[in-house]
């Protein structure tokens, strides 16, 4: 800093350092929500919550990804590739019946 440097003036260096990289983690944090899959994880629910967390992280960056968009991709990320034949079949089968509910159900619901 600099003597003669105002209050705001500092604010707002401090602000655009600590900012700097918004754009860039939004990005790479949209590119995770888009491509995590069950199959990434040894259970649902260690899926679900590391969705939730990249969720939460969206949010705070102010993306305008929603709770419906959250349902919607962790009921996308159920994919054919996951090792359990038979947790494939009963995962598309809610999967189908949960896209199907109106009003989509929230995350907690969905989750459980």
């Amino acid at each position: 800093m600099k003597n003669d440097t105002t209050a705001y003036s500092a604010w707002t260096t401090l602000q655009n350092i600590f900012l700097d990289n918004q754009e860039s983690r939004t990005i790479d944090l949209q590119n995770k929500f888009t491509n995590t899959r069950l199959d990434q994880f040894p259970n649902m629910s260690a899926y679900c919550q590391a969705m939730k967390l990249v969720f939460d992280q969206l949010t705070s960056l102010g993306s305008a990804t929603t709770e419906k968009q959250l349902v919607m991709q962790i009921l996308t990320g159920l994919n054919d590739q996951y090792e359990n034949i038979a947790l494939i079949d009963q995962y598309e089968n809610i999967a189908l019946i949960l896209q199907q509910t109106v009003p989509l159900p929230d995350f907690y619901n969905t989750r459980s």
